[in-house]
This record gives C-alpha cells, sequence and structure tokens, in this order.
C-alpha cells in the first residue's frame, strides 16, 4: 500500500499532457526503413507482443503509431456466437453492475455512469446493466470491436484528464475513468437495447482513433463534441476506433439477465464472449 501511494504521488507530479504531447509527437515520427524490424521486433519483446498475428511485414509501419495500431491477419481473431462480445484484447480489471447511477465494484471503487458517458438520459438507460472493464497494456492489440450486432447511433468526444489507467492511478483517484479524456460509443441492439463502448485515453495515450468518417475528435480540449452516426450499422466485430498506446475500455450493456462469462482478473481476446 505505502509503495502504491509513492507511485500515484509521483505520477500526480508528472505533467502528463506534457508528456502524453511529446510521445506522440515521438510516435508520429518516420521511423527509416532499415531500423523499422529492428525497432518494432525489439519492442514486442520487451512487452511481450505476439508479431506472429500481424497482417504485414514490420517495414511496412512507416511510424510507430501505425505499428503499434496494427491489425490482425485475417482469422486470428474467431467472433464467439455469444450475443455480447469483448470488444478487445487485454485484461479484466473489473466486472460489475450499474446501480443507482454508478458502476459498482470491488474495493470500494465505483463512479457515476452519467459522468463517464455525458449523458444523463443515457446513463438513465443503463440502470441494472452489466459492465466490464477492460485494460489494454502496451503488449495487446490496440483496435477496439463492436460487442454487440446493432448499429452506433452517436459517438461523443469528451476532453479530459489523462491519468494512467493501471494500479498507479485507479484505486487512488477517485473517479477516473469519468474523469480521464474519452470516446463514448452508444450502441444499440437488434431489439434497440442500450449499451455504450467507452475507450478512456491515459497519460501516453492522447489520441483515439474513430474507424468512421465525419466523426469530431477535437484534441484541444473544451466542451464535448456529439456525432449523429444512426447509419453506422455494425456486426460483432467490426471495427470501432484504436488507441495509438494501451488504455482501457469500459463496456455497459443491458444483459436480459444472461449473465457474465467472465471474471475480474481474466485475461480475454476480442471476439471471446462476454456474456451469453
Amino acid at each position: 500500500m505505502i509503495a502504491g501511494r509513492l507511485g500515484y504521488t509521483l505520477v500526480r507530479a508528472l505533467p502528463k499532457r506534457a508528456l502524453t504531447q511529446a510521445a506522440g509527437v515521438l510516435a508520429s515520427l518516420d521511423v527509416p526503413p532499415a531500423l523499422r524490424r529492428p525497432v518494432y521486433s525489439g519492442y514486442a519483446a520487451v512487452v511481450g507482443a505476439d508479431l506472429g498475428e500481424v497482417d504485414a511485414p514490420l517495414a511496412d509501419f512507416d511510424t510507430f503509431n501505425a505499428f503499434f495500431a496494427r491489425r490482425l491477419r485475417d482469422g486470428a481473431r474467431p467472433i464467439s456466437a455469444a450475443p455480447v462480445v469483448s470488444p478487445a484484447d487485454g485484461r479484466v480489471d473489473a466486472v460489475g453492475v450499474v446501480s443507482g447511477g454508478r458502476a459498482i465494484q470491488a474495493k470500494g471503487i465505483d463512479y457515476s455512469i452519467a459522468e463517464l458517458v455525458g449523458d444523463s438520459a443515457l446513463a438513465a438507460s443503463l440502470e441494472g446493466a452489466t459492465f466490464a472493464t477492460v485494460y489494454l497494456s502496451p503488449a495487446d492489440y490496440h483496435r477496439v470491436h463492436a460487442p454487440l450486432s446493432g448499429r452506433v447511433v452517436r459517438v461523443t468526444h469528451i476532453p479530459g484528464e489523462l491519468w494512467p489507467v493501471n494500479s498507479l492511478s485507479v484505486p487512488y483517484v477517485d473517479g477516473l475513468f469519468r474523469r480521464n479524456e474519452r470516446v463514448v460509443f452508444e450502441l444499440r441492439d437488434a431489439n434497440d437495447n442500450p449499451a455504450v463502448a467507452v475507450m478512456v485515453a491515459a497519460t501516453v495515450v492522447g489520441a483515439v482513433e474513430v474507424a468512421r468518417a465525419g466523426v469530431e475528435i477535437r484534441r484541444t480540449g473544451g466542451e464535448p463534441v456529439r456525432t449523429d452516426t444512426a447509419g453506422w450499422s455494425v456486426e460483432q466485430g467490426d471495427e470501432l476506433g484504436a488507441f495509438l498506446l494501451g488504455s482501457t475500455v469500459v463496456l455497459a450493456y443491458r444483459d436480459g439477465g444472461r449473465g457474465l462469462c467472465v471474471s475480474s482478473g481474466q485475461r480475454i481476446r476480442m471476439g471471446e464472449a462476454l456474456a451469453g
């Protein structure tokens, strides 16, 4: 506990947005072709990333951002027949139920769903919903996909802080996920039941890409930006967006009593069953 609080104290003192901006500049610089394979292979060896799943030669990735948001070869992530699947690779950090407008999880940690999604009416529609938090480490595949079939009705970019989303901050920063910068995908399944997939940015993760033209991401902060995407139909496993470095996805959905197939601490891959 003492070590954790010391780490939090150090993180709190860091200029997190300046670090994130500097990392973004560096990650967008061209990597000389002769260095691409050794640089990316070396990074993968250090963090434990599986390069056997990549859909292109390493030499094709001209920047570290391009490499980090790499796509997978066809068939690398079979999609389960379950009604709700994981939107991302990662570790399930928390599971629970939305109660009293709050995401209630273990160790006394909870936060307001209305503040997380930036919409009180949407939050009210998720009362009683199941939620799961998936943490993406630097080793993980970093594209985020539709957890269910239906449509994306709106995407909202909410400016915010850039705390790390790991054990250095989450236990100590009240409501961290509703404080950090995030992109909220509001979904409806085939029966018009609501769901959200929230991509939460973090320190050194100041960029989130959305797989839909016309969705505005305001890099300079300010008020939330909402984009109506009612015509965006998705099947399970269709791409929603990508992180440029690691972060977290919070998924909440009305599960119809089906119940979760996962537990906190479990590793999961995109397309594997969350509820069924």
